[in-house]
């Protein structure tokens, strides 16, 4: 297997990729095939899943032999480390057969740079992919990311859940705790794309896993929510033609 990244924007947007998944799982499970990259992971408290899908041709250059094993498991704090020192240099990752290390080069574009070769140890970890279904919900909303990524961050120090409603003419986020309240009522003509099916929806979520999901603004411009009370929140990150970063939030459970 070779994967390699030469362009800049995907560079940092692979990078970014791996920050997010990090704050969910201390481990990357990685799936390859002749046509994609495929992450799937849980956090520890098994609320939150996560999946990135990223394309054969997303990458500036793609080989698979079968021959080499399909899953990997490594260490998603390490490998974000490593591959935060690429400085502009290159990024190619590669392993043959049935490996115990990985190998990362970053490697110069600059003559005044260095190249940087690592190896780093994968992780005997037993992991199943989970198909997951598409399904209908109950209402979708997109909201520039960097605009909800600072909402999450001003709404931390208030409370440890946060209610998102989704009314006729806007959503709004709510917090509460020992420190106060905060709401934040977001108008439908400030968002990209929504829509709403019967009375609306009113659902509660970890505040700190959403945080954490909307951590990075750099994976895209927009993010897009979907919720319904029988299911999972999902946030996609869209990377365009087929590529995508999607996590999964169950809710809240109500003590009523």
């Amino acid at each position: 297997m070779k994967l390699v990244i030469t362009d800049k924007t995907k560079k940092e947007l692979f990078v970014a990729i791996l920050q997010t998944i990090k704050n969910c799982s201390s481990t990357v499970n990685a799936f390859f095939t002749a046509n994609s990259l495929q992450i799937q992971g849980m956090d520890p408290s098994h609320v939150c899943l996560f999946e990135t899908i990223l394309l054969s041709n997303w990458f500036n250059e793609y080989m698979f032999n079968p021959s080499d094993t399909a899953n990997i498991c490594c260490n998603s704090g390490l490998l974000h480390t490593i591959l935060s020192k690429h400085d502009g240099s290159s990024i190619t990752i590669e392993y043959e057969g049935e490996p115990e290390t990985l190998n990362i080069s970053l490697e110069a574009t600059k003559t005044s740079d260095f190249n940087k070769y690592f190896k780093m140890p994968l992780i005997n970890f037993d992991y199943e992919l989970m198909f997951i279904p598409e399904s209908e919900y109950a209402a979708d909303f997109s909201i520039c990311s960097k605009k909800i990524c600072d909402i999450t961050l001003q709404m931390s120090p208030f409370g440890d859940d946060v209610t998102i409603t989704c009314g006729e003419e806007s959503i709004s986020l709510k917090t509460d705790g020992i420190s106060g309240d905060m709401l934040v009522t977001v108008s439908t003509d400030d968002l990209t794309e929504y829509s709403i099916g019967g009375d609306g929806v009113e659902l509660t979520y970890s505040l700190n896993y959403i945080a954490k999901m909307c951590l990075t603004n750099k994976l895209t411009s927009e993010v897009t929510f979907s919720l319904h009370p029988e299911l999972p929140m999902r946030m996609l990150y869209d990377l365009h033609n087929g590529s995508y970063v999607k996590f999964y939030l169950a809710p809240k459970c109500s003590d009523n």
